[in-house]
C-alpha cells in the first residue's frame, strides 16, 4: 500500500489521527474532574494509536505504511471496547476511520490494477 491515492484516503486517515487524538484532552479532564491521576498506560496507548494513526497516512514506505494503520486501527477498536462506558466512543470513531481508509485504499489499488 503506497501513501494513500486518494483525497478521501488521506482525509480519513487524518480523521482517525484527530479522533484518536481528542481521546486524550477528554480523558485528561475526566480524571480530572473525578479527582484521580491519569493512568500513564492509558495515555501512552491513546499516543501511540495517534501516532501510529499518522504514520499510516504519511509514510511514504509502502511495506510500513499498511502494517502501521491496521495496527493503529484494530488498537483503536480494542481500547474503544475496552472504554465504552467513559472515553472509548473517540477511539471507536478512530478505529472506524481507520477501517474506511483501509477499505478506501484497498479499492483503490484494486481500480489500478485492472
Amino acid at each position: 500500500m503506497n501513501t494513500p491515492t486518494s483525497s478521501a484516503s488521506r482525509r480519513l486517515t487524518l480523521a482517525m489521527s484527530l479522533a484518536a487524538a481528542l481521546t486524550l484532552p477528554g480523558y485528561l479532564w475526566g480524571m480530572q474532574s473525578e479527582g484521580a491521576p491519569p493512568s500513564l498506560s492509558i495515555v501512552a496507548v491513546i499516543v501511540a494509536v495517534t501516532i501510529a494513526a499518522l504514520a499510516g497516512g504519511v509514510l511514504r514506505l509502502r511495506w510500513l505504511q499498511a502494517p502501521a494503520l491496521a495496527a493503529a486501527t484494530l488498537s483503536a477498536a480494542a481500547f474503544g471496547l475496552v472504554l465504552l462506558t467513559s472515553y472509548g466512543w473517540t477511539m471507536l470513531l478512530a478505529a472506524g476511520f481507520g477501517a474506511a481508509a483501509i477499505l478506501k485504499e484497498r479499492g483503490a489499488r484494486k481500480a489500478t490494477l485492472r
